[in-house]
């Protein structure tokens, strides 16, 4: 499943829930659940390896007031966790 990073596998079954983005002082908000900045997103781990897609976490009422905004890191380390063939 990442063929690069032998322990993620490991380490993200053994989460419920992780955020997901950069703190970005820009878009900080007090009033979000789990997280600091709109542009982070707060995701349901188990369904994400199960479905081998995003899956936002329910337990966040707040999913709608989330700000896309691409990353750095993205391009970078992108290829680290593609799928197994």
């Amino acid at each position: 499943m990442f063929p690069s990073l032998p322990h993620t596998k490991n380490i993200l079954s053994s989460l419920d829930v992780l955020v997901d983005g950069r703190f970005e002082q820009d878009l900080l908000d007090l009033k979000l659940k789990f997280r600091g900045s709109r542009n982070q997103r707060v995701l349901d781990i188990p369904q994400t390896l199960k479905q081998w897609e995003i899956v936002r976490s329910t337990a966040v009422d707040d999913n709608d007031m989330y700000i896309h905004r691409d990353s750095p890191e993205i391009e970078r380390f992108w290829h680290l966790f593609k799928k197994e063939e």
